[in-house]
């Protein structure tokens, strides 16, 4: 069936792929950067509850970060399959399920973003640790990680107990999402749009800024005051101006992916017919935040930069140890061949 063929209905053409190409570039990129994802969320679950230096209270919620994440790239790569058809290939009911999950998922995932936001910058600005030891009780920590999943299941039940919305197969788009009522049916996108982001965005910038102006601040205390066990005042400046680069940078990617990957889907999604037609390309850039929330929460951390270095290397050196020739096999080489395959034992165990 060509593209062009497909039915109208309100003077709306369905789909709004250009060509089975497009349809599948967009399923493919969709599909890899899912699975990606899935593998690093996944593997940054293992190493917090394998590495006992990595249990501690913001690593709470890189975990939660990590599964709302984990679940997302999932139910995503079906979306991933069933954009390829022109019709639904899934049983309605998992259809709203995925509906269902989407929204819960990622809602849970933009929460927990802001509550990441919030941990660091209580524990950057109180230095005492006083406060922080008062707001993260395991009570405490426990009702905010339900807060972050109740929301949006709250917001994704609304299509499910009223008029508002339905779930289910969206021809438009060739995915499983909520389907805007005839009447009304900008009220719940609005919702939707309103819920996720704005409150999110402002605590996640307000926290970074918060955290950067605290960090020049002491900077330049620290500068002032000087300390001479540290060496001359020149090379002390040069020490805090670095710590202050390396802290500038990491907030600004933070905010910077935030913005990035987020701002257009939420925009779209208020105008709603005024520019449905990029919905689904902005909603996949929604969905690579789950792809590089692990590189961000994860890799940058030193101690998860460590773990997951080991992690590559144990499993890398085990790839390669399959591969190396057997010892009956070692011995029947000739010298030369063993002088290189020693080298090369000797560079594995160093990596």
């Amino acid at each position: 069936m060509d593209e062009t063929t497909i039915a109208t209905t309100n003077g709306t053409k369905y789909p709004i792929y250009l060509s089975f190409t497009e349809r599948t570039l967009f399923s493919a990129y969709l599909f890899i950067i899912m699975f990606i994802g899935f593998v690093g969320n996944v593997t940054v679950v293992f190493l917090v509850l394998s590495v006992k230096k990595l249990q501690t209270v913001t690593n709470v919620f890189v975990v939660n970060l990590a599964v709302a994440d984990t679940l997302t790239c999932l139910v995503a790569s079906l979306s991933a399959v069933i954009v390829l058809s022109y019709e639904l290939i899934l049983p309605m009911w998992l259809c709203q399920c995925i509906a269902f999950g989407l929204l819960t998922f990622i809602g849970c995932s933009l929460n927990t973003l802001a509550l990441i936001a919030v941990n660091r910058l209580v524990a950057v600005t109180d230095t005492a640790r006083i406060r922080y030891r008062k707001i993260y009780t395991c009570w405490k920590l426990t009702a905010m990680i339900a807060m972050a999943w109740a929301i949006p299941i709250f917001v994704a039940l609304i299509p499910v107990f009223s008029d508002y919305a339905d779930l289910g197969f969206d021809p438009r788009f060739s995915t499983c999402t909520w389907l805007s009522a005839p009447v009304d049916g900008l009220i719940y996108s609005f919702f939707v749009a309103a819920v996720f982001y704005p409150v999110q965005l402002t605590i996640v910038t307000a926290s970074y800024v918060r955290i950067f102006l605290f960090v020049r601040s002491s900077t330049r205390k620290m500068t002032l005051r000087g300390t001479p066990q540290s060496g001359t005042p020149s090379s002390f400046q040069n020490q805090l101006s670095k710590r202050q680069l390396a802290v500038t940078k990491n907030l600004f990617l933070v905010v910077c992916v935030f913005l990035v990957c987020l701002f257009p889907y939420f925009l779209v999604l208020a105008l709603d017919s005024l520019a449905y037609e990029v919905l689904p390309f902005t909603a996949v850039l929604l969905l690579t935040n789950s792809f590089l929330n692990p590189i961000i929460y994860g890799t940058k951390h030193p101690d998860f930069r460590v773990e997951f270095s080991r992690l590559f290397n144990h499993c890398f050196g085990k790839c390669r140890s399959k591969k190396a020739k057997p010892p009956e096999e070692r011995s029947h080489s000739v010298p030369s061949s063993s002088g290189k395959l020693a080298t090369t034992d000797t560079k594995d165990t160093q990596v």
